[in-house]
């Protein structure tokens, strides 16, 4: 029996620890992604996907690009800016 069935039939949480994306996709309604012990993110599958916290959680989901530019101020100072595209959607 899979975990998840056995989640659903006994009605607990459980708490599920893993390296492995993909088995945490399967398994969780919720999911937390940490980076060297700090937690980056936490959230529902779709919240986390479509609402990545840092580059390292964009990078942590899927192949994605970066796109690193600057942005001239009114003030004549330039800031420098990132702009992300999401891995291509995996929850319809």
């Amino acid at each position: 029996m899979e975990l998840r069935a056995v989640q659903q039939k006994l009605g607990i949480t459980t708490l599920y620890v893993t390296h492995d994306q993909e088995e945490a996709l399967e398994v969780a309604d919720r999911i937390l992604i940490t980076n060297c012990g700090r937690i980056e993110q936490s959230g529902t599958l779709e919240e986390v996907f479509h609402n990545p916290a840092s580059e390292f959680v964009m990078r942590f989901l899927g192949e994605v690009n970066v796109f690193h530019n600057r942005i001239p101020q009114t003030e004549g100072k330039a800031e420098r800016r990132k702009q992300k595209t999401l891995p291509q959607n995996k929850f319809k």
